[in-house]
């Protein structure tokens, strides 16, 4: 379905249009899907760096500790486990991807998402993982498998109303 504009007015206002009705819920679309996938494989990750940790085993302070937000990165961290490991029970729940992402309903179009996470140790349990640390193993796991933002521009494009 096209629409016919005859003046620079009605261009602009087509244009307009299409970008309102869209492109932009395309955008906070693919925005959406790609901060699910971020953060899905950094709660996921196996980044410690101690071997007499068993393979299933990560403290749960680092992953209760990743955060989404818009705007600004949240600085907030999980309190310390009040016991010493391996003997206390861990004390944090599993990661919530679905309430993280959730939190990003109000999200507008081309706003930047920041996934964090502010435990005092997150740059050394970043530095420790091979071979390019946490966050390019996390783009590794997540998108180097064919991300493609192709469904956006098909989305986009099919809907050119002129």
């Amino acid at each position: 379905m096209g629409v016919t504009v005859t003046t620079a007015e009605e261009f602009e206002a087509a244009c307009h249009d299409w970008m309102e009705k869209v492109v932009k819920p395309a955008v906070v679309a693919a925005q959406l899907e790609v901060a699910r996938a971020a953060a899905e494989a950094i709660v996921t990750a196996k980044a410690t760096w101690n071997d007499k940790q068993p393979n299933d085993y990560w403290s749960g302070q680092f992953r209760a500790s990743v955060t989404v937000a818009v705007g600004a990165p949240d600085d907030t961290a999980a309190p310390d486990n009040p016991g010493p490991w391996p003997i206390h029970p861990n004390p944090y729940p599993p990661a919530d991807v679905d309430g993280m992402v959730d939190s990003l309903a109000s999200i507008q179009a081309f706003q930047i998402v920041y996934i964090a996470d502010a435990v005092p140790y997150a740059e050394d349990v970043e530095s420790h993982v091979e071979p390019f640390g946490l966050a390019a193993a996390m783009i590794q796991s997540a998108f180097a498998p064919g991300y493609s933002w192709q469904f956006l521009a098909d989305q986009s494009m099919a809907a050119i109303p002129f």
